[in-house]
């Protein structure tokens, strides 16, 4: 295993759901090449470690060589600081729930923001009002917008670009190109989605290399999430995870995907191999500013790849070891976690905040 997160215990207990470093590195590639990052961008890391947003910046952002600017968890709170700070940082690319894009777009001062570094805003975890949606579109006509679907399970499955403001529900999109999807009736048969926008009620089913290697001492629950193409009537042995949706879509709750039940799907692409400078930026982690004015702390890919290596060495770090992550991304211990894990083999354990 990579990493165990947990999921919020809104529809009963919290599940931990177990990645491996296959499945984090799909993720990773899948991600880098969907939305084009390069070593010139800036991620803004908004979600906290224990929201699956997070990987985002913390696997595809390493891999295409990209920088994170870790966001301080006090500018989190106050819209405009945020706005500012993500300008400051002349950030390009954007993932959050779409409740902090809202919020940013009524409060944060956007008119007397310079956001025309912002390439891409990526938002998902919940509904996007497309009234809300279409103003801040204009707010930031620079930018492009997609609604990125999938649950921890797999990280992402769907993804709808948006290509003007929405002046209807914002669908949920259709199969991302490290996936394939179908959409099952109770029978496990596959259905269509209704031309005319109505809906169909079932089951997202999705085939992916981003896929869980399961949920964490539930065997049982896995079985029965986790079924095989071979038991839909299909050659593949590939695994998949069964999303119940909530209906059929509706104006608030879109169900809106596309069956994809074709042997020419396109697997997902690898992502190139980048050769970054050694001093370009890998992060940007801000100081408490207990003794001041916060100061952000900026470290190379090389001081990373430094750290991890004696972390490593020097506490024998082993691809058997599994590391409690206690500490939140913006406070400097999370990198022991984030860097010298990986580069062991080893997994992590993300704590979940209401644990701690």
């Amino acid at each position: 295993p990579a990493y165990i997160i947990y999921t919020s215990g809104s529809t009963g207990r919290p599940k931990g759901i177990v990645h491996t470093h296959a499945s984090a590195l799909a993720y990773a590639n899948g991600a880098a090449v969907a939305y084009d990052l390069h070593a010139g961008d800036r991620l803004a890391n908004i979600a906290p470690l224990h929201f699956d947003q997070s990987t985002f910046e913390l696997y595809a952002g390493p891999l295409a060589g990209a920088c994170t600017i870790v966001v301080p968890d006090p500018i989190l709170r106050v819209p405009a600081s945020l706005s500012e700070f993500v300008a400051a940082h002349r950030a390009s690319v954007w993932y959050s729930v779409p409740y902090l894009i809202g919020q940013i777009s009524t409060r944060g001062a956007l008119d007397q923001r310079d956001l025309t570094s912002l390439r891409w805003v990526l938002f998902g975890g919940e509904s996007f009002p497309p009234g809300q949606l279409a103003t801040v579109m204009r707010q930031l006509p620079a930018a492009r917008f997609s609604n990125v679907y999938g649950p921890a399970e797999v990280n992402q499955c769907t993804v709808h670009h948006l290509t003007e403001p929405p002046t209807g529900v914002v669908p949920i999109g259709r199969a991302w190109r490290a996936a394939r999807i179908r959409l099952l009736d109770p029978d496990d048969l596959s259905v269509d989605v209704d031309v005319d926008g109505t809906g169909r009620a079932g089951v997202i089913a999705v085939s992916t290399p981003t896929m869980m290697s399961g949920y964490w001492n539930s065997p049982h629950l896995t079985d029965a999430r986790a079924r095989t193409l071979d038991e839909l009537a299909s050659a593949s042995s590939v695994k998949l995870v069964i999303v119940p949706t909530r209906g059929p879509a509706t104006e608030d709750e879109p169900t809106d995907v596309a069956t994809l039940d074709r042997a020419d799907i396109d697997a997902a692409p690898a992502a190139e191999r980048v050769d970054v400078p050694g001093d370009a930026p890998a992060y940007i982690i801000y100081t408490s500013g207990s003794t001041g004015r916060p100061k952000g702390i900026v470290h190379s890919h090389r001081s990373a790849l430094a750290y991890a290596s004696r972390a490593v060495e020097a506490y024998d770090l082993t691809p058997s070891d599994r590391l409690a992550n206690i500490a939140p991304l913006h406070f400097d211990q999370s990198t022991f976690e984030l860097y010298a894990a990986p580069l062991a083999g080893a997994g992590v354990i993300v704590v979940p905040e209401p644990v701690l």
